[in-house]
């Protein structure tokens, strides 16, 4: 098992579905996301679009889709996470069949990267689940657009950020605002699941 405790990502999943969003610690063991850092290392970035709506992003990316080839270990904590959360989350609407089929790897270097206050995309359905698998950042839930904070997490390498997605527990929407910050210091490597409802968007958010 990749996973430390199916049990406190159950209590995250009633959090995600009072609040819409929710922080772990120590989801992944240290060594098991240096080694998925390594693995995203060979990827072929891109920059994020420096403007998604109203948000402002200074970053890198490259997504994987469908069966992920060529990445192992992000295909068996993607394959892994599912099974948790199918199993954990059966008792709220949805989670019982939540079939994540992208993952994006996002890399951010510098005091002026990170993401302004936004929402995820509505094509996400679900459930957005978001490891840190190098460096640190504060990631913020936001009460509005100003960015004045709801809740603040320093997330760091095996932690797991979950987020409110569309449809989950039978609420239309619900999506929780948030900011990510620059990197505590070096890069920050982060490697997020998400359920495309429109297979093959490439869109960032």
């Amino acid at each position: 098992m990749v996973l430390i405790s199916g049990s406190r990502i159950r209590d995250g999943l009633d959090r995600v579905q009072e609040g819409g969003a929710a922080f772990i610690e120590a989801v992944v063991d240290r060594e098991v996301a240096r080694k998925v850092a390594l693995e995203s290392s060979r990827g072929t970035f891109e920059r994020l679009a420096e403007r998604e709506g109203t948000a402002r992003q200074d970053g890198e990316y490259f997504m994987l889709a469908g069966d992920m080839d060529g990445y192992p270990l992000i295909e068996h904590l993607c394959r892994e996470l599912k099974t948790v959360i199918n199993e954990q989350g059966s008792h709220i609407t949805g989670l019982e069949s939540w079939h994540p089929n992208e993952a994006w790897i996002q890399r951010y270097r510098g005091a002026g990267a990170g993401i302004t206050v936004h929402k995820d995309l509505r094509r996400y359905r679900l459930l957005i689940a978001v490891f840190t698998v190098k460096g640190t950042a504060t990631f913020t839930v936001c009460q509005n657009r100003a960015g004045d904070a709801e809740a603040v997490w320093e997330a760091g390498p095996g932690s797991l950020v979950l987020l409110r997605g569309p449809e989950l527990g039978g609420v239309d929407d619900g999506r929780p605002l948030h900011a990510v910050g620059a990197p505590g210091h070096g890069e920050r490597i982060s490697v997020s699941f998400r359920m495309n409802g429109r297979w093959g968007s490439r869109a960032a958010a």
